[in-house]
């Protein structure tokens, strides 16, 4: 099973920068976390990369992953799910980088959930979250559809809804979200 992981975006809402190139308690970065802990699971992790395409794809081969471009990254992140969907064959689990709190665990639950289905997603608390796991039947679907959104045929086709940890759904989209990270993490951010 490869994991997908989503590293394209602009981090747009956050005023630190790029959050998956930011430093970490560890010294390590929060894309540098997601792709250990997604290594942790599967040898094959391919990163879906975009803005500041360098630096993530520098990240992604020195810990082993596979970058994928996407150029229209821009566009949103479902443009970045389409990417790997057109590219590579499934089943896969697909997660955007930013999930912190993320174990090899989590990977193995959707793996399990995602068996005898095209599709599952965890929940907590009533909020859908990640990883979402994508059979090969679903990949090939898409494929045929590639303009239906991902949402929509999983609507459609056999969907598995399963409830998760706050894992699945702690990521960093604001500067708040961020310090909290920090501190879950065991680092005080002295920086603004």
């Amino acid at each position: 099973m490869k994991v997908i992981l989503l590293a394209a975006g602009l981090s747009s809402r956050l005023t630190v920068g790029n959050k998956l190139t930011l430093p970490l308690p560890d010294g390590t970065t929060v894309l540098e976390r997601a792709i250990r802990t997604a290594g942790s699971f599967t040898q094959e992790v391919w990163v879906v990369t975009g803005h500041e395409a360098n630096t993530t794809t520098a990240i992604a081969e020195a810990n082993g992953a596979k970058p994928l471009h996407n150029p229209d990254y821009m566009q949103g992140q479902e443009t970045s799910l389409r990417k790997a969907l057109t590219t590579l064959p499934g089943p896969m689990l697909v997660c955007p980088a930013d999930l912190y709190l993320l174990t090899a665990d989590d990977y193995s639950l959707c793996e399990r959930m995602l068996e005898g289905h095209d599709a599952a997603r965890p929940v907590f608390h009533g909020q859908i979250g990640h990883p979402a796991g994508l059979s090969a039947r679903f990949v090939e679907e898409y494929r045929k559809e590639a303009h239906t959104r991902v949402k929509t045929l999983m609507e459609r086709l056999d969907h598995r809804f399963y409830e998760a940890g706050e894992s699945a759904v702690r990521d960093v989209d604001t500067d708040e979200d961020f310090k909290r990270m920090l501190e879950e993490l065991g680092w005080k951010q002295d920086r603004r």
